[in-house]
C-alpha cells in the first residue's frame, strides 16, 4: 500500500492501456472516487502471503484514495454499488495496523475479524502498484 502526500491523475501515472484496463476491469474504485471528487492518492498491491487469509488475499493491484479521520488512516481497499472493504490504520510501533471494516448485503457497516499491517519502507512509490496494472493490461488480465 502506497500512500502519497497529493493526488495525482491516472493520465500522468498510467499509459492509456493501463487506464483503459483499471476501468474495464474494476470500475468501483473509480467509481467510488469520482463521487467524492477527489483525484487518488493511493495505490495497493498486496502482499499475498500463503498464510495470509480474508478478503484482503482476493485482491489485485488498484488505484484508490486515503483520507485522515478521527479514527486514523482510512483507505477504501473495494467498493461496489452495495458493498464495500474499508481499512482504519492506527500507528503501530513503526508500522500501521488497521481494523477492516465491510458492508453491504443488508449487513451493515461492521468490523470484521481480519488486520491489515502496513510497514514503513521508504518514500512513497506508486510504481510497483501500477507495474502491476500496466502488466495486467499488457497481458489482457480480466478482473470483473
Amino acid at each position: 500500500m502506497v500512500l502519497e502526500p497529493r493526488t495525482f491523475t491516472l493520465a500522468e501515472r498510467l499509459s492509456e492501456a493501463g487506464q483503459r484496463h483499471l476501468r474495464q476491469s474494476n470500475p468501483w474504485m473509480l467509481v467510488a472516487l469520482s463521487e467524492t471528487d477527489s483525484e487518488p492518492n493511493a495505490c495497493f498491491a498486496p502482499d499475498n502471503r500463503p498464510n495470509a487469509s480474508g478478503i484482503a488475499r482476493a485482491m489485485e493491484a488498484g488505484i484508490t484514495g486515503w483520507h485522515s479521520s478521527e479514527h486514523g488512516v482510512e483507505v477504501l481497499l473495494w467498493v461496489s454499488p452495495d458493498a464495500g472493504y474499508n481499512v482504519v490504520l492506527r500507528p503501530d510501533g513503526p508500522d500501521l495496523k488497521g481494523s477492516v471494516f465491510v458492508w453491504g448485503m443488508g449487513g451493515g457497516y461492521r468490523e470484521i475479524d481480519e488486520v491489515v499491517t502496513a510497514t514503513y519502507v521508504g518514500p512513497p512509490d506508486l510504481e510497483p502498484c501500477l507495474r502491476v496494472i500496466e502488466d495486467e493490461a499488457t497481458l489482457g488480465v480480466t478482473r470483473n
